[in-house]
């Protein structure tokens, strides 16, 4: 089950007077959930870039994070390898993990070699994964990379949405993890953001540890998958925008469904808005927007849908009431780094055409 937290960029609206407010929603698992949940099983690819760019430390780092990773798997585990450069290659087929020394041995023959076809290697890593997909499952590819695509699909935002794709319409999510100096930053963590993932730089050989601490922590621990949100503002406010970069839809009656992914047990998911507050006659505590939830749950090994709901309110006071209390703290840094963000993707947008 999940419970649902809110914060306000402000502890009060004012009456008859049109202002702004930010709301911050967080969901996470019940505290009863994270302390007997057990570990998913997991369905990864790994896909490993050995093209030229890659050669040297920068492959052998990939090549370690990959062993790494095989180490804390276990035989409830599906596993498949990808390698590529102009050609890609299943080095190990999707299976449970079960003789890890055949893992290593296909691992130490991987060389470099010419270009980076990223798109058909990471493509055949979510070929794998959608073969052997099982909702009760964690269902992700993990790419291993410096990004530098110049053969197949070249385009950034084409892999960006397919990646986001991927993840709405299969449940396939995507982590990349980018090697070298001059790695792709825009394109990995476009890919792993619009991914339901995450990305990583790797510097150093002990990155290499932390990184797979936290991964393994966030793929053993999803408590609810697909959560889709339901925002139904009331007396008359509108919802501005939504500050994340969630699929989103706008209803009739001018509601605003968002599509949030999975959760996990180490960290609630987040979602933040901007309302448009008119000047409207009200006084004391009002209901300013009805939150509805669902999401999907493995109990006794079958899949269940759960719906909750919840009331977001404020007290409205006079304007001169209003003006002396100070907001809280933290919440408009939070929801300004998002606005930041969306800004520098929609520059980016503006530049590519």
């Amino acid at each position: 089950m999940l419970d649902i937290e809110s914060q306000f960029s402000s502890t009060c609206l004012p009456s008859n007077q049109a202002t702004s407010l930010d709301v911050l929603l967080n969901f996470k698992p019940q505290t009863s959930d994270t302390e007997v949940a057990p570990r998913r099983n997991l369905n990864l690819s790994i896909v490993i870039d050995r093209s030229g760019s890659m050669g040297g430390t920068p492959l052998k780092q990939a090549l370690n994070a990959a062993r790494l990773l095989v180490e804390q798997l276990t035989a409830d585990d599906i596993l498949s390898i990808v390698i590529y450069d102009d050609d890609v290659e299943t080095i190990f087929e999707p299976q449970p993990v079960q003789n890890k020394d055949i893992i290593y041995t296909a691992l130490d023959r991987v060389r470099a070699g010419g270009c980076t076809n990223l798109s058909g290697g990471w493509l055949k890593g979510c070929d794998h994964v959608q073969a052997h997909y099982a909702p009760d499952k964690v269902n992700r590819v993990l790419l291993l990379t410096d990004g530098q695509a110049n053969v197949g699909i070249r385009d950034n935002q084409v892999l960006i949405n397919t990646s986001q794709q991927k993840a709405q319409e299969s449940n396939i999510s995507t982590t990349t993890l980018g090697f070298g100096n001059h790695f792709n930053e825009d394109l990995l963590i476009g890919m792993a953001r619009h991914g339901n993932g995450n990305f990583y730089f790797i510097q150093t050989p002990e990155d290499l540890v932390e990184v797979f601490r936290i991964e393994l922590e966030s793929l053993s621990s999803l408590v609810a998958q697909d959560l889709i949100v339901t925002l139904q503002p009331q007396h008359g406010i509108s919802i501005e925008q939504v500050l994340n970069n969630y699929r989103c839809k706008e209803l009739a009656d001018g509601g605003v469904e968002v599509l949030l992914g999975d959760v996990y047990g180490i960290e609630p998911k987040q979602l933040a808005f901007c309302c448009e507050v008119p000047a409207v006659d009200l006084q004391g505590d009002q209901v300013l927007c009805k939150v509805e939830y669902r999401y999907q749950i493995v109990v006794n090994e079958r899949i269940e849908q759960n719906t909750a709901s919840s009331e977001l309110s404020l007290p409205f006071v006079t304007p001169p009431e209003f003006e002396q209390t100070p907001p809280p703290k933290g919440i408009q840094d939070q929801t300004n780094r998002l606005r930041i963000a969306h800004a520098k993707e929609d520059a980016a947008t503006l530049r590519k055409n």
